[in-house]
């Protein structure tokens, strides 16, 4: 079973729209571009220090689990299952160890990326 990993979904959307904001005013994005994993590890390295980084950085994952979470509740089971003790922060930190031994994807967009990452790393039924 897919966990939900904290922030309900309207806060992750809040979250996700401050994220927005960050990028917007940072580059030239538009609003239909996608987020890359390259944008992903850029925002959550600088997360250490700074707090609209690391809202932004946890509300990115948040955001994306609860998208899954939807997808998954509308009828499309995934072949992962988060445990429900992983954290948020847990899947930042990975996702920012799994783009330093595979830097040749970060320009894949992101959900792709940790999509893949939760098919590796919590497959369902894994004793």
């Amino acid at each position: 079973m897919f966990a939900r990993l904290g922030a309900s979904a309207l806060g992750a959307l809040r979250g996700l729209m401050v994220y927005g904001l960050l990028v917007g005013a940072s580059s030239s994005a538009s609003a239909v571009e996608k987020m890359t994993g390259a944008d992903v590890v850029r925002v959550c390295s600088q997360s250490s220090g700074d707090a609209a980084s690391l809202s932004a950085c946890t509300f990115f994952f948040q955001g994306a689990l609860d998208a899954l979470a939807t997808v998954q509740n509308m009828g499309h089971p995934f072949t992962f299952c988060v445990p429900q003790e992983v954290r948020v922060q847990d899947l930042a930190s990975l996702y920012l160890s799994e783009s330093e031994r595979y830097p040749e994807v970060l320009n894949e967009q992101a959900t792709d990326l940790l999509l893949g990452m939760l098919l590796k790393f919590y497959p369902c039924g894994r004793a």
